[in-house]
């Protein structure tokens, strides 16, 4: 993400966001950010059927 990237919209949208880097968007491409969690589910601090937590602009609704 860029830098500020809070100041605005809270939500990405699409594949080519502008709050999204190049490299981020490679990243998220090949789903290398779901790497630590996958890590977590081998080691055992977490199970494949956790939420994912609520983003805070949808929370506030």
């Amino acid at each position: 993400m860029r830098v500020d990237n809070d100041k605005g919209n809270l939500v990405t949208i699409g594949n080519r966001d502008p709050h999204v880097t190049c490299s981020g968007y490679f990243i998220r491409k090949f789903k290398f950010n779901e790497l630590p969690q996958l890590i977590n589910v081998f080691i055992g601090d977490m199970s494949l059927a956790e939420p994912c937590p609520e983003v805070r602009h949808y929370v506030n609704y």
